[in-house]
């Protein structure tokens, strides 16, 4: 912390978004409370995009339960926090420590690897996180003793310079171990950035099918609707001649010629009840189509079908006894005629009702 700057005048003065500056004060009250070696400040980081920012820093040890050891840790607050995660970074303390190799949790150069971050976690959750991560795992360890040198013969002033340029060769390798990070970082990104790419266009190329699919249903559907559409049309117009056909004859005799229609009373009642019959059984069948239409209701269906079977069976029972009456008057005639004025008549259409009866209507 520099001077007497608060926390949230830093923030603000270093373009942080107005729900950090409101909410930063309070994570550090409560972070500062459970981990007291460590403090904020300002700093200059390098991004991974080579462009200097001044972040906020919050940076000390980090303390560990016993018997481990403290670790010396470096948390920057991005810009976008807490949408962003913090980013931390592991500093040895000095030569005699030294990063473990291989550790999970840990990239090249100390850098810590944040997963699960979400933006309802706070900077006293990830420090408790980076506490309980390092617990099981230390992430320093101290270095293997240097090999056994014989006793140099060179002079002090040799040694001075030896000295010197082994501390140019240090800085040397940190900054190649650095720009080899930052490349393996780049290339690593550059290679999630294509695999994203390839999942997003075979996403793309999935959805155009299904879309494609969905409209050639649709195009189905649309065509059977019509064609239903038609069918229904059709047979309403179907129907409705029927009922105009119904209603025109209801109750009449349709003869094919006048001269067919016979001369005794009783033929012509056959002939009408026979009529009155095949009018009810295609009125069953007109009631049949209205079913299955839709246009008649199930009730009105039951009730229709049940006069127009009550009157068909009326029918039925008229020509029957009809039958039983022409029967008897055939009887009866042959009876009264003598055998030999008796003669030969022809053969008649129907064999069932004769040319000439006498007798009258029949009721049931």
């Amino acid at each position: 912390m520099s001077g007497h700057e608060t926390l949230a005048g830093a923030a603000a003065r270093l373009g942080y978004g107005s729900a950090v500056v409101a909410v930063l004060p309070q994570e550090w009250a409560n972070a500062g409370l459970q981990h007291p070696r460590l403090t904020w400040s300002v700093g200059t980081r390098y991004g991974s995009d080579g462009v200097v920012r001044r972040l906020i820093k919050v940076a000390g040890l980090l303390a560990m339960p016993r018997p481990a050891a403290d670790v010396p840790v470096c948390v920057w607050i991005p810009t976008g926090y807490p949408d962003e995660p913090p980013s931390c970074q592991v500093e040895p303390p000095d030569q005699q420590t030294q990063l473990v190799p291989n550790h999970p949790s840990l990239e090249l150069g100390g850098v810590v690897i944040v997963k699960g971050w979400r933006k309802e976690c706070t900077l006293t959750t990830f420090l408790d996180e980076l506490r309980m991560v390092f617990s099981r795992t230390p992430p320093l360890r101290r270095a293997r003793p240097p090999a056994t040198l014989s006793t140099p013969t060179t002079p002090y002033r040799s040694m001075l310079a030896v000295s010197g340029r082994d501390k140019r060769l240090s800085k040397a390798e940190t900054l190649a171990s650095l720009n080899e990070h930052l490349r393996s970082k780049a290339l690593r990104t550059r290679e999630e950035s294509a695999v994203v790419a390839a999942q997003l266009e075979t996403h793309g190329a999935r959805v155009r099918l299904e879309i494609k699919a969905a409209e050639l249903a649709i195009e189905r559907m649309t065509l059977q609707t019509a064609a239903e559409t038609a069918k229904t049309e059709k047979m309403k117009d179907r129907l409705a001649k029927g009922e105009a056909w119904v209603a025109r004859n209801v109750g009449k005799v349709v003869h094919k010629a006048a001269d067919l229609q016979p001369s005794d009373p009783l033929s012509c009642q056959v002939l009408e009840v026979e009529a009155e019959y095949e009018m009810c059984a295609d009125y069953l069948r007109l009631l049949d189509g209205k079913l299955a239409a839709g246009i008649l209701g199930p009730d009105a269906f039951v009730a229709a079908v049940l006069r127009t079977a009550a009157q068909q069976f009326r029918a039925q029972a008229l020509l029957n006894k009809i039958a039983r009456v022409q029967q008897q008057l055939r009887q009866q005639q042959a009876a009264v005629t003598p055998p030999s004025s008796r003669r030969k008549r022809p053969r008649e259409r129907d064999e069932g009702t004769p040319a000439r009866q006498v007798g009258r209507r029949v009721d049931v």
